[in-house]
């Protein structure tokens, strides 16, 4: 049995959530929350209500001794609010837990390294999210296993506290406060340049993006917080194509992704870059090339 929390996020992608159902019952989640988002209206998305209806029906194959919750929308609320306030209601109910939308199939050891590491980094309220991916390209090519702060949060599986969570902002009023945010993490200036354009097109445009995650993003930075990352994948994203949504409306999974997902846990002993970071921060952060040393970390 598995004592943490797990929060599915679900929609019109059935057969996906066939796969997660296969491997939550190796894990047997004595808890598990389902979010599952209504259909859109018109006659040109009937085929999206069947593929919901199906992902609804499946949710009787959950049979192992568990406490399930559902929250079930009969209106479509997207992948801004639908998402945001599904994450809402389940830390509305729990101290901590994982996040898992529908287009994500984890390994088995990624249900054991989130919940080792929600209990690492419990007491520290500067870490926000704990990631199950790697997009560092140095530290990917390292022949042992780490984790280690990251300013970037890693959508494809993660995992949060409560706490955290509760200051979070789907609506960013003040536009000067979320620029300054970005500046505030001394990103590299090529980071710096590119978060700032989003940022600022992200607080004109907040109607029409239709998201929730950019909005986690400037949260962990308006609080000064982190994230923490490993150097390996412990998950695949397989919602690339005409169901997918935002990024994933793409056929290809971008050749990046590709190639650092075969990176996977190596099974060594998980060394902890955390204090290295520290030291770093301590005695080179007022030096004027510090953004550089940080952007190393992402």
């Amino acid at each position: 049995m598995f004592n943490t929390p797990i929060l599915l996020i679900l929609w019109r992608r059935p057969e996906l959530f066939l796969k997660q159902l296969d491997l939550l019952k190796k894990v047997k989640p004595l808890k598990l929350y389902v979010a599952i988002d209504g259909f859109r209206e018109g006659k040109e998305f009937a085929i999206e209500r069947e593929l919901i209806q199906k992902t609804k029906s499946y949710l009787s194959l959950i049979d192992w001794q568990v406490d399930t919750r559902t929250l079930i929308r009969e209106k479509n609320l997207g992948c801004g609010l639908g998402v945001s306030e599904a994450i809402t209601w389940f830390f509305d109910q729990e101290e901590e837990g994982i996040v898992l939308e529908d287009d994500v199939i984890p390994d088995l050891d990624f249900f054991y390294f989130m919940e080792s590491q929600l209990d690492k980094w419990r007491d520290n309220k500067s870490i926000f999210s704990i990631g199950a991916s790697c997009f560092n390209d140095s530290f990917a090519k390292l022949k042992f296993d780490i984790v280690y702060r990251s300013r970037f949060f890693r959508v494809w599986g993660w995992a949060t506290y409560k706490d955290r969570w509760e200051k979070y902002q789907y609506d960013f009023k003040d536009k000067t406060e979320l620029l300054n945010s970005i500046h505030k993490v001394k990103l590299s200036n090529i980071q710096n340049t590119e978060w700032l354009e989003k940022a600022e097109w992200c607080v004109n445009h907040l109607d029409a993006i239709n998201t929730w995650d950019y909005q986690w993003q400037f949260t962990i930075w308006m609080n000064d917080g982190y994230c923490i990352s490993p150097n390996f994948w412990l998950i695949d994203n397989l919602g690339f194509g005409e169901n997918g949504a935002g990024i994933h409306t793409l056929h290809d999974i971008p050749k990046k992704v590709q190639r650092l997902s075969k990176i996977r846990m190596r099974k060594t002993r998980i060394i902890n870059l955390f204090p290295l970071q520290y030291f770093l921060d301590l005695f080179f952060s007022k030096l004027p090339f510090y953004n550089r040393i940080q952007s190393f970390f992402e």
